[in-house]
């Protein structure tokens, strides 16, 4: 990702990148808090941790879970007036994961965020449970799609793109 001198300075996130499923249930506990109306006081650092692991590495083995981390801390950032730079880092850094991930070809005829595209505020009340399973590893996740198809590179780059669009309305 390219510097630029208008780019806000954000400090580096202080916590580390999860590495257990309990720490990744922990986060969306928090992320999901936030997209609720809690722990607005920490918004600002929790989608600054999601973009800065997202600049870091934007299609990195973990770039779902923090692009899906976006998706739920995007109506916050949108509407609750985050710090200077949030929005605009936040839009840059999605930008970036919808183009690193969309030209890529698949096999698949739906994707997971096919449904968010249209109606971004009610599907997230879906998420947690499906973001949860993902966490865990587990077999299937509650909905009709197997987790390749949640990691699959057009499903992220589509997640991406309806927070973005989601930013933008």
């Amino acid at each position: 990702m390219s510097t630029s001198t208008t780019r806000p300075t954000a400090p580096e996130p202080v916590a580390p990148a999860p590495t257990t499923p309990d720490a990744w249930r922990d986060l969306l506990d928090d992320w999901d808090d936030i997209r609720n109306g809690y722990h607005l006081g920490e918004a600002d650092e929790a989608v600054l941790q999601c973009v800065h692991r997202l600049d870091a590495d934007p299609t990195g083995p973990d770039a779902l879970l923090w692009t899906l981390g976006l998706v739920t801390l995007v109506p916050y950032v949108a509407a609750a007036a985050p710090g200077p730079g949030v929005e605009a880092r936040t839009a840059e850094v999605l930008s970036v994961v919808a183009r690193a991930h969309g030209d890529r070809m698949c096999e698949h005829e739906k994707h997971p965020f096919e449904p968010y595209e249209d109606d971004l505020d009610t599907q997230l009340e879906e998420l947690p449970s499906a973001l949860s399973a993902l966490i865990s590893q587990e077999a299937e996740v509650p909905d009709e799609y197997a987790p390749g198809h949640w990691h699959c590179p057009r499903n992220i780059a589509g997640f991406a793109r309806a927070a973005l669009s989601y930013l933008t309305m």
